[in-house]
């Protein structure tokens, strides 16, 4: 538990009690210290509570930049995978005319790697969204302007269809065509880096 929360937990405590004794001390008319005390412990409480939910929310935004980062990175080693892959087919199509059955097997199983590799950078992606929105609607009352952040970052994702660019790059890749010939992969990457700044300047 974060030390802040249990020492909040301790002053609301102190604050209970207080006011229990405060209970007492009023029929005696000397009740306006212990109300005091209790008024002050509450607040110190609130402050400390207030400091962790903020430092949480700066923890996960943290978590979620790295997590937008590594994305982009595999981003940028799969698109060269893609294209190295692309130019070894092609090479070894002018240098045999015909492809050889273990040529062939060894394209596919490359070919397969690389396509999984993709749904799987789309998942995550799903995934980082997800998290991001949950994160937004828990910081809504507490941080809205971070949350406000979150949701552009957000709506700059469903506006780059970042998403469907990914999905659409996998299909492409399982039908044989290189999605790097047709600007798909430069969209994504950029799509990618541009969420990754959106969240460097939230956190």
């Amino acid at each position: 538990m974060d030390p802040r929360v249990q020492e909040a937990l301790n002053r609301l405590r102190e604050a209970n009690q207080q006011m229990n004794r405060n209970g007492g001390r009023e029929q005696q008319g000397s009740g306006t210290d212990a109300a005091q005390r209790a008024a002050d412990e509450l607040r110190r409480a609130t402050d400390l509570l207030h400091g962790a939910a903020q430092q949480q929310a700066g923890n996960d935004v943290s978590r979620m930049t790295r997590e937008a980062g590594r994305l982009s990175q595999q981003e940028k080693t799969q698109a060269q995978n893609i294209q190295e892959f692309a130019q070894q087919s092609a090479q070894q199509q002018r240098q045999s005319g015909l492809t050889t059955q273990q040529q062939y097997q060894q394209r596919m199983q490359e070919l397969n790697r690389i396509t999984s590799d993709r749904q799987q950078l789309s998942d995550d992606l799903e995934k980082l969204e997800r998290n991001m929105r949950d994160t937004a609607r828990q910081m809504a009352s507490t941080q809205p302007g971070t949350s406000s952040k979150l949701r552009d970052a957000l709506s700059g994702v469903d506006q780059e269809d970042l998403r469907n660019l990914l999905q659409r790059s996998a299909d492409y890749l399982r039908q044989g065509y290189n999605p790097n010939s047709n600007g798909t992969e430069a969209n994504i990457s950029s799509g990618l880096q541009k969420l990754q700044q959106q969240l460097q300047q939230t956190e």
